[in-house]
Parts: C-alpha cells; sequence; structure tokens
C-alpha cells in the first residue's frame, strides 16, 4: 500500500529512498543527537549517517538516508530536528 502526498501538480509514493541533513556545531555528540532525533521515526542502519565539516571545522553537517514511509513521518522528523537548539538547519 503507498501513502501519496500531493507536492503541487507532483504525486509522491512511499515508501521512498530519502536523506534529510542537518547542519550544527562541529562538537562532540552533535551527530549522535541527530542520529538519535532521527531514530525517533526510523530505524537508521550503520551506514545510514554521513558527515561532513565546514572548510573552517566550526560547523559539520550531518546526512542520515532511510526509507520514508510518509509525509507525516518527514514531517515528524524535521520538526524535532528544527526543535533542537544547536541544529542551525535541516533540509
Amino acid at each position: 500500500m503507498s501513502d501519496q502526498c500531493p507536492l503541487g501538480d507532483a504525486r509522491v509514493e512511499y515508501p521512498i529512498p530519502y536523506t534529510v541533513k542537518a547542519f550544527g556545531p562541529n562538537q562532540n555528540g552533535f551527530p549522535e543527537r541527530v542520529r538519535m532525533l532521527v531514530e525517533q521515526h526510523t530505524p537508521l542502519n550503520e551506514h545510514a549517517l554521513h558527515t561532513r565539516e565546514s572548510r573552517n571545522g566550526r560547523y559539520i553537517s550531518v546526512s542520515c538516508a532511510f526509507e520514508a514511509e510518509s509525509r507525516e513521518q518527514l514531517d515528524a522528523i524535521y520538526a524535532d530536528l528544527q526543535s533542537d537548539p544547536d541544529v542551525l538547519a535541516a533540509l
């Protein structure tokens, strides 16, 4: 069974491969906290998380790849990420 969501004129059929990215300070624990926030909504395998430091090393991006089950699931993930005080942006 697929969950369909209108996005303008396009329709998305779930489940779909999806990657969410969060940006924040490059400090101990930030990647793990992003993982924890995403895993509240979907399991992540050991290879699902990727990090990349900014040029000056002050910030880090954390990408989590998973199978998105619904638009509501994605909305909940983004809401949790955006509510974390250290997450500067979530894409």
